[in-house]
């Protein structure tokens, strides 16, 4: 039992009982006129005094053991200066100092005055007292007990940090769905790794100094309230009244403010108190928009989804925990050091849960969705001719290039003979499976209208009155050319589609009259004969061509187009020129190109 009372006495932990005071700048300590307490509103042009009583016994040759993140401050017993502490590098960066006490200290005062007190923290957590062979020990607690005691803190922290910037990353890389609701989380989680990692001891491991690690949580609980209350806004809605979007707006206003004022104040946290009461605010505006949603589901008759009630109970551990500590700041609550990010990790876990299941649901719906869209790929390519018309004196080629993965363009032959051919090139507004749809539908009704292949005016009046009535939202135009090889000529109409153009000696003019759009108005169409001389090109087109914009907002243009024809370009030529000039962030149209050249 002795050996043991040895042992215990030979490392004794000064942490209770200090009392602090300001005063105007001296040289000897205060004694007790002066207001002493546990906590005061220190300034830069006053002293900081700490005060306490040394045990009734000590170890032999007792040395007291602390650390310091403090340029300047003296060791006092009694009124007895037993140490002082100058060094301007050591400012913000932790120290860990050994001071030999004098003989007789036991049970006397010990006093450390700091010279012009400049933010926390100054002192570590507990100075220990121990005898000079205990030194070792007792340097390797002062240094390494923080960190471990950290420990936590730094996992969580350092966790927190990378599965946060791993969604932010994701959530750039994906771009889709719920891509903002990813990155909303990922900041979050950032944030509040980072934050766990600046509030422990692992910067001053590092050597940064205090007072950057102090700022940088201050600032950091100001900002992570945005991605935060975005992330409940997108999870949520924008609440009662739109009361989320409200909140979310009051801390994107308030978080520049506070910043602003840490800095003008000099002081880091000036306006944390502030900040509690948004938190708090905006926590039981959560919680009751949670418990709203959940309250109109059940009104549906409808059972909460397994993602709904894990959210909500993670949403709910750490909303109230995160509740307790800002009311436990604000002294609200009697107790203190609320440990939140139990909350923060359950509430993580249940948004991992909820972001898993809505994923796989995401990607079986994707997978579904693809195969619906190969589908209507191959119905699309089984409308267009699998090969060019064989007419003696003409060679065609055409070329498609839709704007997505299906769309609207459409080409057609109407085979007569092998002296004679139809061809139409028809345009559906807009893109992806509905203009498909439509444009399969226009195939048809110009497949069923063969017997008026000779007579282009009458074959779009007879496609106009099938469509009429089943077009609504859409409109459609085409231009149809019927080739006569016997008589060497093509007569064209037009449905509001941009006129086919004629190449001959130098010059390009326009082919066939004007004609209004198919299916939406009871209309009738004129046709214009043209004869044919070998060396002619004839080029028809849809407006995606020459309404392809650049990065400036121009179109490229029928000038454009039409030099090019004259210049003996290829489809291929224009089609490669037109996606060069159209910019990839404008909107984009399908491109259809059919050329038919007159080769004798």
């Amino acid at each position: 039992m002795r050996c043991v009372a040895l042992l215990l006495l030979a490392i004794i932990q000064l942490d209770s009982g200090w009392r602090i005071a300001v005063t105007a700048p001296r040289e000897s300590p205060p004694g007790d006129d002066v207001a002493w307490s546990q906590q005061v509103a220190e300034r830069r042009e006053l002293d900081l005094w700490y005060r306490n009583r040394l045990p009734e016994r000590l170890p032999d040759d007792p040395q007291i053991v602390f650390r310091a993140y403090i340029a300047h401050f003296a060791l006092y017993v009694d009124q007895q200066r037993i140490h002082t502490f100058d060094d301007d590098t050591a400012r913000d960066r932790m120290r860990v100092h050994v001071v030999p006490l004098p003989p007789r200290s036991a049970g006397k005062r010990v006093y450390v005055r700091v010279v012009h007190p400049e933010g926390d923290p100054y002192f570590g957590d507990g100075p220990l007292i121990v005898a000079r062979a205990e030194l070792p020990d007792a340097l390797h607690r002062e240094t390494a007990t923080p960190l471990r005691d950290d420990l936590d803190d730094i996992a969580i922290g350092g966790i927190l940090l990378v599965v946060g910037l791993i969604t932010i990353a994701a959530s750039q890389i994906v771009r889709r769905g719920e891509a903002r609701t990813l990155l909303y989380f990922g900041l979050m989680a950032a944030l509040y790794g980072a934050r766990l990692l600046a509030d422990c001891h692992f910067p001053y491991a590092l050597g940064i100094r205090a007072r950057n690690a102090i700022y940088a949580t201050a600032w950091i609980t100001y900002v992570i309230n945005i991605p935060g209350w975005a992330l409940a806004r997108r999870l949520i809605g924008e609440g009662w009244k739109s009361s989320l979007r409200w909140q979310l707006y009051a801390f994107i206003v308030f978080a520049p403010i506070a910043i602003g004022a840490d800095l003008v104040l000099d002081r880091a946290g000036s306006l944390e108190s502030a900040n509690n009461v948004l938190v708090v605010i905006g926590g039981v505006n959560i919680v009751f928009n949670l418990l709203l949603v959940e309250y109109n589901v059940l009104r549906s008759g409808r059972w909460w989804s397994a993602e709904l009630r894990v959210m909500l109970g993670g949403s709910l551990i750490f909303m109230l925990l995160a509740l307790a500590n800002n009311l436990s700041s604000l002294r609200i609550l009697p107790w203190r050091d609320v440990d939140e990010k139990i909350g923060f990790l359950a509430f993580v876990g249940a948004l991992g849960f909820a972001a898993t299941r809505s994923f796989l649901r995401g990607e079986r719906a994707r997978v579904a969705l693809d195969n619906e869209l190969q589908t209507a790929r191959e119905i699309q390519r089984s409308i267009l001719p699998t090969s060019m018309p064989d007419i003696a004196g003409l060679r065609f080629h055409a070329l498609y290039d839709p704007a997505s993965s299906v769309a609207g363009d459409l080409y057609e032959f109407l085979r007569v003979d092998g002296r004679r051919c139809g061809a139409l090139v028809a345009d559906v507004s807009g893109h992806g499976v509905p203009a498909a749809l439509i444009a399969s539908m226009v195939k048809i009704a110009v497949s069923s209208q063969s017997r008026c292949a000779a007579n282009p005016a009458a074959l779009l009046g007879e496609v106009n009155r099938t469509l009429r009535g089943e077009v609504r939202r859409v409109f459609v135009t085409a231009t149809y050319l019927y080739f006569d090889m016997e008589r060497r000529s093509v007569e064209v109409s037009n449905a509001g589609h941009p006129s086919p153009l004629l190449h001959r000696g130098g010059e390009v003019r326009e082919l066939g009259p004007h004609g209004v759009v198919l299916g939406r108005f009871d209309a009738t169409y004129a046709s214009e004969s043209t004869d044919l001389q070998p060396g002619d090109r004839i080029v028809a087109y849809t407006d995606g061509v020459v309404e392809a914009l650049n990065a400036r907002g121009e179109a490229f243009g029928e000038e454009r187009l039409q030099a090019m024809i004259r210049g003996g370009a290829s489809a291929e030529d224009i089609a490669r020129d037109v996606r060069q000039w159209r910019d990839e962030r404008s909107e984009t149209d399908d491109v259809t190109l059919l050329v038919v050249d007159v080769v004798a």
